[in-house]
């Protein structure tokens, strides 16, 4: 029988990644990463972390830490400085790289509004107020602007969005998909996130959400691991492509076709070109 042997003087880097990087890409994309890793280098081998069974042993830590913002994470005590594999000309500590992103936009149900007797959402913040007092009498509600931290978490606010209970949310275009799957794509639509209070229409600033990778700040092989967060960020433009990211990974901003093709993220990407300031980049 043949047996595959790693040469004897290759010292193996068993490397374990964080579960959520199998929740996050799904199992099948998950597998094929590992396994395409693993081939390309047979010094080191990397495995989803498996659920502690014994509870009498010491927890593993693991040397991949993938996360996006739903994560309660405190980076400085959970994962390593990166600088050391980076070029950085500022001196902020970066503790993950971000392997694909979101911005938020506000999402509007188009029969609700109509209903209450606007034939467009809201443009600024003026009107905003007015829209959501207006829905608010019917029993519907609204995101609050000037409060975001008090709003409902946002896979409750898609819940009672599609169930016709918000007219108003403000969420991740992460949400496109989620949404067009339970409601048709004439039920609702998005804009920017108003922000002026006058009758101009101004600009916001763009809040962006992610999916990143780190290095666990207990990881003893923290060379091995870099070497596997590389291999994921080459695989950026797969990654916006999977989940119709806009704008995807600002660094290196390349549009997939979905883009182009479909209403919804052609939109989402107008607004992010209209709403962008030179100082937002990763």
């Amino acid at each position: 029988m043949l047996v595959n042997k790693i040469s004897a003087d290759i010292r193996l880097a068993n490397l374990y990644i964080s579960p959520r990087f199998e929740e996050l890409f799904g199992k099948t994309m998950a597998e094929n990463l590992l396994r395409e890793f693993n081939e390309a280098n047979p010094d080191i081998r990397v495995r989803i972390l498996p659920a502690q069974t014994d509870k009498n042993q010491p927890e593993r830590e693991p040397d991949i830490i993938i996360y996006d913002n739903s994560d309660s994470l405190d980076e400085a005590a959970s994962l390593a400085p990166l600088n050391s594999y980076i070029e950085n000309d500022s001196e902020d500590i970066i503790f993950a790289i971000p392997l694909v992103s979101f911005m938020d936009v506000l999402f509007y149900n188009i029969n609700i509004l109509s209903a209450a007797g606007f034939d467009r959402p809201p443009r600024t913040r003026g009107e905003y107020i007015i829209y959501s007092r207006t829905v608010q009498d019917s029993g519907i509600y609204t995101d609050d602007l000037s409060a975001p931290e008090n709003n409902k978490p946002e896979k409750q606010k898609l819940e009672d969005f599609v169930q016709g209970n918000a007219a108003l949310i403000t969420a991740s275009t992460r949400a496109i998909s989620f949404l067009r799957e339970r409601l048709e794509d004439n039920e609702f639509s998005l804009t920017s996130i108003p922000t002026a209070t006058d009758g101009s229409v101004g600009r916001y600033n763009i809040n962006l959400t992610g999916i990143y990778a780190g290095i666990g700040i207990n990881s003893a092989n923290s060379d091995a691991a870099w070497s596997f967060i590389e291999f994921l960020t080459e695989k950026r433009a797969l990654f916006c492509e999977m989940f119709q990211a806009v704008p995807g990974v600002i660094s290196d901003i390349i549009p997939g076709d979905y883009v182009n093709n479909d209403p919804f993220y052609s939109k989402a990407w107008d607004i992010f070109e209209y709403n962008k300031t030179d100082g937002l980049l990763f």
